[in-house]
């Protein structure tokens, strides 16, 4: 794993994040729910934190210091016996400490999907915010279920660093450049149906309920944002590379 997060910076990536929630691989050594392990890597906080603190720190020793590496957790597995938020921002701490310079907040597991995958409101994952700010000291982010004021007022109001765009982007593409051009009102968006979601999992092309133009834009060119906002997005998206 640790060659390839290095080869990602080589190709030109800006910043690499480790995926450690949802019950995956990282998050199952990271959770007293799952992990059971009686040697190096069970039992202690910092036992079960291990395998991503050696990722951590042998990724930045190859690196450097000036790269951003950042890590995705489950702030809260949300499951009896699980990962707490108490935890978790130890997590956070120690991952800091190890060479993490970002993270990236989510919620659950697959064991409980619908918190995870489909929250029931705007501020479901941005309330855990500060507790990562205040355990790491390093800008956090939390993802797109927030509308374009949420989005503002969570940054304003210092609840998080960065506000991300993952199934949103696929919804509307060019949000951010909306945005900008105080469009919101045009703004497409996810309605969390998570057909995106079961494409990727079956290895099919992502399609999306309310963007039948998904991964197909430059082979609709008529059906795609034909008033300027595409060209819109670029110029924003350039901007923002000589921030």
């Amino acid at each position: 794993m640790v060659e390839q997060i290095v080869a990602a910076y080589k190709v030109g990536y800006d910043a690499v994040e480790l995926h450690t929630p949802h019950g995956y691989l990282l998050h199952s050594l990271l959770s007293p729910r799952c992990n059971k392990r009686h040697d190096e890597y069970g039992g202690s906080l910092e036992n079960r934190g291990r395998i991503v603190t050696n990722i951590i720190e042998r990724v930045r020793a190859k690196i450097g210091t000036d790269k951003a590496l950042g890590c995705r957790l489950s702030v809260d597995e949300l499951a009896p016996d699980g990962l707490t938020h108490e935890e978790a921002c130890k997590f956070v701490k120690l991952f800091k400490d190890a060479g993490a310079n970002f993270f990236n907040v989510s919620q659950g597991s697959y064991e409980t999907p619908g918190k995870t995958f489909a929250p029931d409101g705007e501020g479901d994952f941005t309330v855990w915010g500060p507790g990562f700010k205040k355990a790491g000291g390093v800008p956090v982010i939390v993802p797109n279920w927030l509308t374009a004021e949420a989005a503002a007022e969570a940054i304003s109001s210092g609840q998080c660093d960065i506000v991300s765009l993952g199934r949103q982007s696929i919804a509307d593409p060019v949000w951010p450049a909306k945005v900008e051009a105080g469009r919101e009102e045009d703004i497409v968006k996810c309605s969390r149906c998570q057909q995106c979601y079961m494409n990727l999992v079956q290895y099919n092309w992502i399609t999306c309920a309310v963007n039948p133009t998904a991964v197909f834009e430059d082979l609709y060119p008529e059906l795609w944002m034909n008033d300027g906002m595409r060209k819109r997005a670029r110029r924003f998206i350039e901007k923002c590379k000589g921030l």
